[in-house]
């Protein structure tokens, strides 16, 4: 979550902006079990914006230690402003579409 703010930020962006996130997990269950913990951690990075979310469960993710994947949709407001290097929008938005993955260790990469 913390790299989604990040690319946010360089676009002009904010956590608000988020109209979408997908939620890929391993075990349901184990989601289920965690889940007061991970809404703590989502309010100190996300703050209170609930953007719509759809929890999936899968068999496998790209990072062998991930345990959770999530992707996100921003749709960011006329007149944000770019980072200080000025990169076009079009070269942001497939890192805004970019998966973040808790490893089995619980740290976001």
């Amino acid at each position: 979550m913390r790299n989604l703010r990040t690319v946010l930020a360089e676009a002009g962006g904010a956590p608000e902006h988020i109209a979408q996130m997908t939620w890929y997990v391993l075990d349901i269950d184990q989601y289920r079990a965690v889940l007061r913990e991970l809404g703590i951690v989502y309010r100190e990075i996300m703050g209170h914006h609930y953007p719509a979310m759809v929890l999936v469960e899968v068999t496998g993710l790209v990072e062998p230690a991930a345990i959770v994947e999530i992707a996100a949709t921003a749709i960011l407001p006329p007149g944000c402003t770019l980072a200080a290097d000025d990169r076009p929008t079009r070269e942001l938005i497939p890192q805004v579409q970019s998966s973040e993955r808790l490893t089995t260790e619980g740290r976001y990469e």
